[in-house]
């Protein structure tokens, strides 16, 4: 998915009640900031950005997500324990069980395909 989830995708999955996720594994970290503002500027709705928890600039990418204000973060892999750390300390803590941001969920109209 790291080559088709991008801003525009995410925020139209944000945009139609879903949790967009910017993948970031594909990109350099000068090519994620656009990305992320790219991303929040096509939606009010909120949207995340996955990494790679083993990549050398993990804690860099975790830096940008808090410093850009991503409402999600979700990680590829465990993350090491500094980065997580950073996001919990810098964001208020987070719920590893939650896939979407409270509130954020809609319910499929009855009968309604998922496929």
């Amino acid at each position: 998915m790291g080559y088709v989830s991008g801003p525009a995708l995410a925020a139209a999955a944000s945009e139609a009640g879903g949790l967009g996720i910017i993948a970031s594994a594909t990109m350099s970290p000068a090519e994620l900031r656009p990305a992320i503002r790219r991303g929040a500027g096509s939606t009010g709705a909120p949207f995340g950005v996955n990494l790679r928890a083993d990549a050398a600039d993990a804690r860099e990418r975790a830096e940008m997500i808090i410093a850009e204000k991503v409402p999600v973060a979700s990680f590829a892999l465990a993350p090491e324990a500094g980065a997580d750390q950073l996001l919990r300390g810098r964001r208020g803590g987070h719920d590893r069980r939650r896939s979407a941001p409270a509130g954020t969920r809609r319910r499929w109209p009855p009968g309604a395909s998922t496929r």
